[in-house]
């Protein structure tokens, strides 16, 4: 089948031909393996048979690729890509390497050992030798002879390669002196930490130009590796202590002290390359040429996390050029932890996650230390970094180069350097929540914002100046993305007339008419590596999408089960970059509702089961709570009453979808809610505000009918019940009085203002009314007159929500921006009257701001993160589409 033309040298453990493949038509190299080598050596024979079926099962571009594996004459052979360059060890000829060269090296060498760890595979004899320097500058592992295939555990990522086992007796040394690894040296079993210790040999070789251990004999290299440490390369100035440290860890004698994996030293080594630029210009700097898809291809630890494909190869070959088959990928899945303290920022209208389009860092919004900012971890490093200047940041995104991060914050649209740097503001928002955005290759962004209580979606420059609205068809979009060409974008639209309208569509820079898509609940939207991402019931779902033609094709298949999701708004934290990396929130941060004092303390905890808790309601008696608890996979929630003293917990309000926001009537015996969504299939979606007796097993009468009305409060004479009308299920704009039990006075709204008024409560002499809006542009606490609401006087001065009276009216709560509960004094009568704000405790652990208080105001019953369930709220997947052909 091959056409052998000449000899081109030996090959540890055969001879290697030059060949032709007739049928493909291309040069090849074959290594055979002669009868009379192994004749008498079944082990030697037996290490080659593994070598063979191991190379033939794996691809990778910085390992030799094998093409066919059989015998002729009873001799086994090895065909393989044919190479052209040189060994490592001829290319250093005894001196150092340009450290930016040897970092360039050592960083592909990284990515396929990584690769072949991942399928359970280990060198062993990892040296200068071993390693193939391309005429393109590609390094090759070659010869893996002495790999062996390591124990998996149960749950790990499995390998489909026909890799024999080979085991080493006890006593048995195998590698190459000079190299080897401190247990190797004893004869003990390896494992990929192995070959770690062997890299940093390598390393230190091409930094320093001389061998990290070297005696008189074998036997004084070998005493040296067990006992003693490399000279110390600081003397050398092209090589920074930042490098010196990196090789010295790959160096440890105790394997558990080493990099425990290659993919671990792969992003160590990419975060020393973009990091370590010496500022003195007579040294190299250890950087590397800017990302393309080259080097994508070359680099693929790029994409967090191994793509575990992994090739052995067993020969010193010369290439005439470079080609390799399409490798069967692994998918990988590991989770993020939130820095210590830190609880995950959850709401229905943000997205506070976002994978960089790169595939290496993941940015978040969490709340820390009593206020709300953007992190960022780069997904090769152990930590998260809170970015300065991001106080108060929601919804980021990234720009197409992954450089930085746009978020907004305070009604504006800002960005900022991914390293924390460079901070500008883009231009203002009339929304101070409730948005997200996207950004375009050509330096266009694209966010919704909100014209006469109508969503749009406005376009603004990234380098900033005046957005301009829209021309496009866009009412009512949510979650807009931006496709690859950068002209076309993805957005949800919600149509409050046509049912049949709401959907995922593609709009254009172009065109004003968008095109529906999908027809499907509120959801948001991404698109990555061919595919649309959505929500569907708490399923992550991916359809093929032709991002050229805009057509969809096939049908949707899950990617993740049982993620949040809350149907109203569409929100689910889930994110994708462009190379095959998605992260999301694994599950909603579970809290308890706990007691706390004045001082912030916690005096005690409810009986009432962990979980989601979107409102909290203390009956006037103070011994019952009325509380929302969300449904864990969609985030809607039912409402249930806990009797304090009995811990007894009572299911009152429940549906398909959400029953939320209960209030009390003033004698305890009722409560008004919000009920939705009972009637979606109609071209209205039946929400509406309901109420029934505590007792009552039925759905309560509905006193206004279809809309979207959600109670605020009860007035304490009974008469009249304060809740929000909205326009649709996402805007809250106004405030309107009901009045109870009378059904000739019909519901009048308390203000007609374009801002957004909501989460008011009656004064307990039901003068006054305190309540959130947005006119300033963040939301601020205010108090009007019931009977004159045009009269109001502005309570909070550096943001506030979620306002509260004492029962005697001489005091006001509310929530701070940074979080911090505050009071002020009041009194109310036919004149109002207040002091200045004063901040009574901060405590990181309240979720959602949700919270209430007794009547005398000395303690509060507020919604308290669990705690443990924030270790590792995120999760990240490599090669997620590698799923979806199974």
């Amino acid at each position: 089948r091959y056409e052998i033309r000449s000899k081109i040298g030996e090959g540890g453990m055969g001879e290697v031909y030059l060949a032709r493949d007739p049928k493909i038509g291309r040069d090849v190299a074959i290594k055979v393996l002669l009868p009379s080598a192994f004749s008498g050596d079944k082990d030697r024979l037996a290490r080659f048979e593994q070598e063979a079926q191991a190379a033939g099962g794996l691809n990778h571009p910085n390992i030799l690729s094998i093409y066919d594996v059989d015998t002729h004459d009873g001799a086994p052979y090895v065909v393989a890509e044919l190479l052209q360059g040189e060994t490592l060890d001829e290319r250093m000829n005894g001196s150092a390497l340009p450290a930016r060269k040897a970092l360039d090296y050592a960083l592909q060498v990284a990515s396929g050992l990584a690769a072949a760890h991942e399928h359970g595979i280990v060198h062993r004899d990892l040296k200068p030798e071993n390693i193939f320097i391309t005429k393109d500058g590609r390094a090759k592992i070659l010869d893996f002879g002495l790999a062996k295939l390591t124990e998996m555990d149960v749950g790990d990522v499995q390998s489909n390669i026909l890799t024999r086992k080979a085991h080493t007796e006890p006593g048995t040394i195998m590698g190459t002196v000079g190299y080897m690894s401190p247990e190797q040296v004893r004869g003990l079993p390896v494992d990929q930490r192995s070959d770690i210790f062997s890299f940093g040999a390598v390393l230190y070789e091409m930094l320093s130009g001389r061998r990290a251990f070297r005696g008189e004999s074998a036997v004084d290299t070998l005493s040296a590796i067990l006992r003693e440490d490399p000279a110390d390369m600081s003397g050398n100035g092209n090589i920074t202590p930042a490098v010196g440290r990196l090789v010295e860890h790959c160096l440890e004698k105790n394997p558990e002290e080493r990099f425990q994996s290659a993919r671990d030293l792969a992003f160590a080594l990419e975060a020393l390359s973009d990091s370590t630029i010496s500022s003195d210009p007579n040294v190299t700097a250890l950087s590397l040429p800017p990302s393309s898809s080259k080097m994508r291809e070359r680099l693929p630890w790029l994409v967090v996390g191994v793509m575990a494909l992994a090739l052995l190869a067993a020969l010193p070959f010369v290439v005439s050029y470079f080609r390799h088959a399409p490798a069967e990928v692994a998918v990988v899945r590991f989770s993020i932890p939130l820095p210590e303290k830190a609880t995950v920022h959850v709401n229905f209208d943000m997205h506070n996650l976002s994978v960089s389009p790169d595939g290496r860092s993941l940015a978040f919004a969490a709340n820390f230390e009593g206020g709300r900012k953007l992190w960022v971890r780069q997904l090769g490093s152990l930590e998260a970094q809170a970015l300065p200047g991001t106080e108060g940041a929601y919804s980021p995104f990234w720009s197409p180069d992954s450089r930085y991060i746009a978020f907004f914050a305070g009604g504006k649209l800002k960005r900022i350097e991914s390293s924390g740097t460079s901070l500008q503001t883009i231009c203002d928002v009339s929304r101070e929540v409730d948005t997200a955005g996207t950004w375009g290759r050509d330096g266009a962004i694209l966010y919704r914002d909100s014209v006469n209580n109508e969503d749009k979606l406005f376009r603004a420059a990234a380098a900033g100046g005046v957005p301009t609205q829209l021309d496009a068809k866009t009412e009512w979009a949510r979650w807009p993305q931006f496709l690859p060409d950068g002209r076309h974008f993805l957005f949800y639209q919600w149509n409050k007339q046509d049912v049949a309208a709401r959907g995922i569509y593609v709009g254009s820079l172009d065109s004003p008419d968008p095109i529906l898509l999908l027809r499907t609940p509120m959801t948001r939207v991404e698109y990555a590596q061919g595919h649309l991402l959505f929500v569907s019931e708490g399923t992550l779902l991916a359809q093929i999408f032709d991002a050229k033609s805009l057509q969809l094709s096939g049908e949707p298949v899950t990617v993740v089960e049982g993620i949040p999701y809350f149907d109203q708004t569409g929100w689910a934290e889930f994110s994708v970059s462009e190379n095959g990396v998605l992260g999301y929130l694994i599950k909603r941060p579970a809290a308890r509702l706990v007691w706390l004092d004045r001082s912030g303390r916690e005096t005690g905890q409810t009986s009432a089961p962990a979980g989601w808790y979107e409102d909290v309601r203390l009956s006037p008696d103070g011994q019952r709570i009325a509380l929302t608890l969300a449904d864990e996979r969609k985030m809607s929630g039912d409402i249930w009453i806990h009797d304090v003293a009995r811990a007894t917990d009572t299911r009152f309000a429940f549906g398909p979808n959400d029953d939320s926001t209960p209030v009390w009537s003033p004698d305890g015996c009722r409560l008004a809610y919000f009920s939705c969504c009972e009637g979606a299939s109609t071209s209205d979606v039946m929400a509406t505000l309901r109420v029934k007796d505590v007792t009552d097993t039925g759905k309560g009468q509905t006193p206004i009918g279809p809309g979207f009305q959600s109670p605020s409060d009860w007035s304490l004479d009974g008469r009249f019940i304060l809740y929000t009308e909205a326009s649709n299920a996402m805007v809250e704009p106004n405030l309107w009085v009901l009045t109870v039990d009378n059904k000739d006075t019909k519901p009048y709204p308390l203000f007609q203002s374009p801002f957004r008024n909501w989460d008011a409560r009656f004064s307990p002499d039901g003068h006054w009314v305190a309540f959130v809006s947005d006119e300033t542009g963040r939301n601020e606490v205010y108090v009007t007159r019931f009977d004159r609401p045009a009269e109001k006087s502005r309570i909070s001065t550096g943001g506030g929500t979620s306002p509260s009276w004492r029962r005697d009216g001489k005091e006001l709560f509310f929530f701070a921006a940074d979080r911090s509960m505050m009071s002020v004094t009041v009194k109310t009568g036919d004149t109002f009257e207040s002091g200045t704000p004063a901040s009574l405790f901060r405590n990181d652990s309240i979720m959602n701001n949700v919270f209430d208080l007794t009547a005398d105001g000395q303690r509060f019953i507020v919604s308290s993160s669990a705690g443990e369930t924030q270790a590792a709220p995120f999760a990240v997947v490599t090669n997620w589409t590698a799923d979806l052909k199974h």
